[in-house]
């Protein structure tokens, strides 16, 4: 059987082995991210397992006694909400072109992203260029006016949405204007 799940994820295993005398011996492949709640263990008769990163888990249960033993094989699927990177955005003067690309990574740990939402504040000052706009993953935004902007990303699979924001300022260039030269 398979089953996918969002994280986080807490799996309490419920049923009835049959026979006497049973011991249980449970393996989680990968180990590594996901462990046993509640004080239950991988000998436990049904035991509560909590998958902490995203990935493909296989879990076997070996049943047996001194007749025979049986087995069993559920696999699992676990995702997570979007993963975003968003490197750090330099201070800069005038007409300064942020291209996302340059800037973000966004992994979707499994899970297809459903929707990129951008929002810019202020809310002047600066336009969405090259076709792109406040829903494409990685748009282009000109900025054309001197302020402090944060740009912040929103992510959302079906797992939940992830956002992560940059604030930066844009300067004007100084310009210096001297009247006609005089004598004293």
């Amino acid at each position: 059987s398979l089953s996918s799940q969002c994280l986080p994820n807490n799996l309490t295993f419920s049923g009835i082995v049959w026979g006497q005398n049973l011991t249980y011996s449970w393996v989680i492949t990968p180990s590594a991210g996901a462990t046993y709640l509640n004080g239950t263990t991988s000998t436990s008769p049904l035991p509560q397992i909590n998958f902490n990163r995203p990935g493909n888990y296989t879990v076997t249960l070996n049943a047996s006694n001194a007749c025979s033993n049986d087995i069993k094989t559920w696999n699992y699927t676990i995702f997570d909400k979007p993963t975003i990177t968003f490197s750090k955005v330099a201070d800069t003067c005038d007409n300064f072109t942020f291209r996302a690309e340059k800037y973000v990574v966004v992994q979707d740990n499994g899970n297809a992203i459903g929707s990129y939402n951008w929002v810019v504040a202020p809310s002047t000052g600066f336009s969405y260029i090259d076709g792109t706009t406040a829903t494409s993953p990685l748009p282009h935004i000109a900025f054309t006016t001197a302020n402090t902007y944060t740009v912040t990303m929103n992510a959302t699979n079906s797992c939940g949405t992830t956002s992560i924001s940059r604030s930066f300022t844009i300067d004007k260039f100084i310009q210096v204007v001297a009247g006609a030269d005089t004598t004293l």
